[in-house]
């Protein structure tokens, strides 16, 4: 747990809670205002929170802001002034980015498969460009679809007798596979 100790009356502080907010650090952070502070009939400092709650102010906080980071066994450490205070946090920031990044500074997607880096909008589809999918796991090979494409200068002509071509081929596919051409299937190209 963090606490961060803050004014509204400094240009530290105000920085510092700039920085929070726009890193999106506020997360597990409480603030605590010390504007509305005051002192018991006993002379200790008590703080005054906006929910009218009342803590006792940490007598070793001497100036603000600073940032109180909690540990396991309920010790503490304390972070004072606006650039050792933006520093951890920049730490924290880069290790947090490290984490996420797996260390190649490309962030990990959202499920088990990547595509390309980038898509246009106003793409035309008709370039011929070919996006390719793969798997994290890279445990199949990445086929080039291009590699077979009819080209467009080919007449009907020439592709009913390809296609005529194939299916005299998986006739005598099947052929092999049964041991005799079957009668009632026809394989013509309709």
């Amino acid at each position: 747990m963090r606490v961060l100790f803050y004014s509204n009356k400094t240009k530290e502080c105000n920085n510092i809670l700039i920085f929070i907010k726009k890193n999106m650090l506020d997360d597990d952070i409480q603030f605590i205002s010390i504007d509305n502070r005051f002192k018991d009939d006993n002379g200790n400092i008590k703080c005054l929170l906006p929910n009218n709650s009342i803590i006792q102010f940490p007598p070793d906080i001497k100036h603000v802001p600073t940032l109180q980071i909690f540990s396991a066994n309920n010790k503490y450490e304390l972070i004072e002034g606006e650039p050792n205070i933006k520093e951890y946090f920049s730490l924290q920031l880069n290790k947090n980015i490290i984490k996420a990044t797996k260390s190649n500074m490309e962030p990990m997607s959202y499920n088990s498969f990547m595509s390309n880096q980038f898509s246009l909008i106003n793409q035309d589809l008709s370039n011929n460009l070919s996006i390719q999918y793969d798997s994290l796991s890279n445990q199949y090979d990445i086929y080039d679809v291009n590699k077979n494409k009819v080209s467009d200068n080919i007449g009907s002509d020439e592709m009913m007798k390809r296609t005529e071509k194939m299916n005299e081929e998986r006739r005598r596919d099947i052929d092999i596979l049964f041991g005799k051409k079957p009668e009632n299937i026809d394989f013509s190209y309709k």
